[in-house]
């Protein structure tokens, strides 16, 4: 049986999460971890050679300000569609690639992007606002990924965006998804995935 290989930042947050999930007969029986460098100037590389591979592939990377590692990890692989869920659009322009502005160099690449609405005001953010930005960014996510072929979608997730998980104190938000949402999504679009990253936890040392 073929396994699906995850490959993951190996800092304190990872290595407690993966030796967790090994421990599940079913996640054990499908994946295989892959611990890549620590250092960014060597990890880099690895993750350009893992978006040219022509099988499908999963990526965790560290904490919020780390998601454009996304950036390496989906170029070139061919997909059509990228779709980022998170709180933030991470479509600004400006230089280099970072956590805000990694998708603007995927749209950049030829490939077509789906974000969230940017935030307009601190004043969405209100706890008592009715949960709705998101769960409709959702909808249209799913909308938009669907029209795609096998291997044609780039998938990722940002944990910021979704609620009751450890991400950066900063970036907590009380009208995000709740993780069975984000789970419907990745089932919903199935096998159009080809490359699917996920991060924004809290890193521990």
């Amino acid at each position: 049986m073929h396994k699906l290989r995850v490959h993951y930042v190996p800092n304190q947050t990872h290595r407690v999460l993966v030796a967790k999930l090994e421990r599940v007969p079913k996640i054990k029986g499908a994946c295989i971890f892959v611990p890549l460098a620590e250092e960014w100037y060597k990890r880099k590389p690895q993750l350009e050679e893992m978006a040219r591979s022509g099988a499908r592939k999963v990526f965790l990377w560290g904490d919020g300000k780390r998601h454009h590692e996304s950036y390496w990890f989906t170029r070139e692989s061919g997909i059509k569609v990228k779709i980022n869920v998170d709180y933030h659009d991470d479509a600004r322009a400006r230089k280099p690639a970072d956590f805000g502005s990694h998708m603007f160099y995927t749209k950049n690449d030829g490939v077509k992007i789906f974000t969230p609405v940017p935030i307009e005001s601190f004043s969405e953010l209100a706890p008592n606002k009715h949960p709705t930005r998101m769960e409709k960014f959702l909808a249209k996510a799913k909308g938009e990924g669907i029209k795609f072929g096998t291997n044609e979608v780039a998938l990722t997730i940002d944990l910021d965006g979704v609620i009751g998980l450890p991400v950066l104190e900063d970036w907590i938000y009380h009208d995000g998804l709740l993780p069975e949402q984000v789970v419907e999504l990745v089932r919903n679009l199935g096998t159009r995935i080809f490359r699917l990253d996920i991060g924004g936890l809290y890193q521990t040392n």
